[in-house]
This record gives C-alpha cells, sequence and structure tokens, in this order.
C-alpha cells in the first residue's frame, strides 16, 4: 500500500531534526543509539534522513523508543514567504532599478515607475 501523495502546495516530508533530537535527550538517548535505530550517523542526518532514505518499519521502530507518533517526527518543509514580484516594495523596486541602470537620476527613477517624486525624496527640480 502506497501512502497518498501530499496535498497541493505542499513539498516533500522532512524531518524534524529538533523535535527528534529532544525527544532523544528526554528517552536519555546518545548519538551511538540513534545511530543504531536510523542506521544512519547522526552526523549525516541534515543530509542523508529523509523520509525515503529511511524503511517505514524504522521510522515506527523510532518513535515507539522515543515515545511519540511517527508523524510528530515529520514535518513539511518551511514556505518561502518572500513577496511576490508584484508586491515588490519601493526600496525592492528602487535596488532592482539601480542594479540594472547603475545611477539614475531621481526625478527619471520617479517618472519611470510613475512615483510621486516624493517618494524617493527628491528635491523638486530647480
Amino acid at each position: 500500500m502506497t501512502a497518498p501523495a501530499p496535498p497541493p502546495g505542499t513539498g516533500p516530508l522532512a524531518f524534524d531534526l529538533a523535535f527528534l533530537r529532544e525527544r532523544a535527550m528526554d528517552c536519555r538517548l546518545g548519538d551511538d543509539d540513534l545511530t543504531a535505530l536510523t542506521g544512519i550517523p547522526t552526523a549525516d542526518w541534515d543530509t542523508h534522513l529523509t523520509p525515503q532514505t529511511l524503511p517505514a518499519a524504522a521510522l515506527i521502530h523510532l518513535a515507539r523508543t522515543l515515545a511519540t507518533s511517527p508523524e510528530s517526527l515529520l514535518r513539511t518543509p518551511v514556505q518561502d514567504n518572500r513577496p511576490a514580484p508584484q508586491t515588490a516594495t519601493h526600496a525592492t523596486a528602487l535596488h532592482a532599478a539601480l542594479m540594472e541602470a547603475g545611477h539614475i537620476h531621481p526625478d527619471d527613477l520617479a517618472s519611470a515607475l510613475e512615483w510621486p517624486r516624493t517618494v524617493l525624496n527628491a528635491p523638486p527640480p530647480p
């Protein structure tokens, strides 16, 4: 039986290593114990311990040893909360324009972006 696909828009599952290590400390398990339970040295967990590399039976055994559920050891990766390009701040748009063109007179930039000159704190032209 295969696991159901994750809901659209969610990434693959990963181990919640901070929670796993916290449970291990609570259960007085050291690195050697954890390596024996997972088959993966704890120093390599960041890159090698994934739901795909740990057999289901080992996950269940690990969860029981840590007195928790298998689900609690897993998490979905953190979503990227950076603003989308259409919601760029004035500072982001200004930075992008300067990176592209080098020096730009504030009046020219305000005109090109259809911003009032006051947004760029540009003095009025003489």
